[in-house]
């Protein structure tokens, strides 16, 4: 996984070389996680994220499109709506772009860094902290669509995809994987030569 990381990376860099032209906006959005995999008894959870993106062009129809994006992920207790689990990550996908007029197909890694996690019980106004539970790293894919509403925004639609574990306790045995649907607005400052 670490080898895929760098060879996106590289990517970027090589892209960054050869870019056309490049674009600067952000991003914000809500989203629909929950853990996949072997977990059991949970719900999907509504959350948000927000973040800044850039947009490299290759050439009319292939940009590499690298986001730094926060997002509240987790999901609810199916056995008691009142309890959720939230967390917070830090997510960097480097996805590759593919544009046919104004809709546009996006793919590529996704690595997440935990930066906070809790356990809410809304019944008894209760929160506890359970970070050491989960490993700080998450790796997923993000695959979705774009459309392009004018030159300068638009709307997106993406389903990322946890390829690791996210759970870091040995008492659960299986792999409990990040899974989230987005929906996001989109939108680009003008650049000099626009």
């Amino acid at each position: 996984m670490r080898k895929l990381f760098l060879a996106s990376f590289f990517f970027m860099g090589v892209s960054l070389a050869y870019a056309q032209e490049s674009k600067f906006g952000f991003i914000v959005g809500f989203n629909l996680s929950t853990i996949g995999g072997d977990s059991e008894g949970v719900r999907p959870k509504v959350g948000y994220q927000f973040g800044v993106m850039s947009l490299l062009a290759l050439n009319d129809e292939f940009s590499i499109q690298p986001e730094l994006v926060f997002s509240n992920q987790g999901t609810h207790s199916k056995s008691d709506p009142k309890i959720r689990f939230n967390y917070g990550y830090i997510n960097f996908p480097l996805l590759l772009r593919y544009q046919k007029k104004d809709l546009s197909f996006v793919i590529g890694p996704q690595l997440g860094v935990l930066i906070n996690t809790k356990i809410v019980n809304k019944l008894a106004n209760d929160k506890q902290t359970i970070i050491g539970q989960l490993n700080n790293l998450d790796v997923s894919i993000s695959l979705g669509f774009e459309y392009d509403i004018n030159i300068q925004m638009g709307v997106s639609t993406r389903l990322n995809l946890g390829l690791t574990n996210a759970s870091a306790n040995s008492n659960f045995e299986g792999d409990f994987l990040n899974r989230s649907l987005q929906l996001s607005y989109y939108y680009f400052f003008k650049s000099k030569s626009e």
